[in-house]
């Protein structure tokens, strides 16, 4: 029964059913077929095996010493085969497995009470969460991680991606900055002090992108890979350093109700986050209810 070719395949079902049944009628019947196509394929086995397999006996049909040894080889067999066609059943009590996830700390701080929901709803999941980089979409491509929070809106042919969170732009500062005007223009906020967040130093940020448009720079005084460690300085004492940051972050910055939002001067882009992943778990159960708990 080893090194079956696609044709003696296609014909196992059959064989097991006319076998099992020893009635080449009822054999059609369970496998949803004419009486003259099965008596077909019974010729075809019976080339295929050069044996009778079933043999008539007064009224009846007998297995011969062939068929009977072909049975029992079957009776292990078949219900293997059949189990691959079974569909997939997420038991969350038995996921035994680690799932690796990057974004930013923002990211995974926003992301955190859906994060818990996982950890909490498969006790067994091992969760793996990694810093987001320039690279990462890469590192998603080849596998390295499962999932990723990202900024970036690309289209990759081997990636899904839905938006999962957007927010305006506003600009933060320590709630006694006196360098901080009620009612701000544009060279108000150019003359401050700012501090950015930038993923790699091979991109502008989106705000110094919107400014360049309209001819004009900021000065930046500190550069910080998270927005934590950037309220970290603007809640500095007689810190006048000022953030631009997007709005949804604030609430999780603002632990001590320090800071001060401001309106900008000018227009920007709202921040757009996607959340991607990779298509070939697109429809492994574990994958769509992770992808459900975070997407909402």
């Amino acid at each position: 029964m080893t090194h079956l070719n696609k044709h003696q395949m296609a014909l196992l079902p059959a064989l097991y059913a006319l076998l099992s049944e020893k009635n080449v009628s009822k054999a059609a019947t369970r496998m949803n077929l004419t009486q003259p196509a099965m008596s077909k394929i019974l010729t075809q086995l019976r080339t295929q095996f050069n044996d009778e397999l079933l043999v008539r006996c007064a009224k009846q049909y007998q297995l011969t010493t062939r068929a009977e040894q072909v049975l029992g080889e079957l009776h292990h067999l078949m219900p293997q085969i059949q189990s691959v066609w079974k569909p997939s059943i997420l038991d969350l009590n038995t996921v035994d497995k680690k799932v690796s996830l990057a974004g930013t700390d923002m990211d995974i701080m926003v992301a955190s009470k859906a994060l818990m929901s996982i950890v909490n709803g498969a006790k067994h999941l091992q969760l793996s969460i990694s810093s987001s980089h320039e690279y990462s979409m890469e590192d998603l491509l080849q596998g390295k991680i499962d999932f990723l929070f990202s900024a970036f809106d690309s289209e990759h042919s081997g990636l899904y991606r839905k938006l999962w969170l957007q927010s305006d732009y506003v600009m933060v500062s320590h709630k006694d900055n006196s360098r901080v005007k009620n009612a701000m223009v544009l060279q108000d906020y150019l003359d401050l002090p700012h501090i950015a967040f930038q993923l790699s130093n091979s991109n502008q940020t989106a705000v110094d992108i919107a400014l360049k448009s309209l001819g004009h720079q900021r000065k930046t005084s500190v550069w910080v890979p998270t927005f934590i460690q950037a309220a970290a300085f603007i809640k500095a004492q007689e810190s006048d350093l000022v953030l631009t940051m997007p709005r949804v972050f604030v609430e999780y910055l603002d632990d001590d109700q320090s800071l001060r939002v401001s309106k900008l001067p000018f227009d920007i882009n709202p921040l757009k986050i996607y959340f991607y992943w990779h298509k070939k778990g697109h429809n492994d159960l574990l994958n769509q209810w992770i992808r459900e708990t975070i997407l909402g």
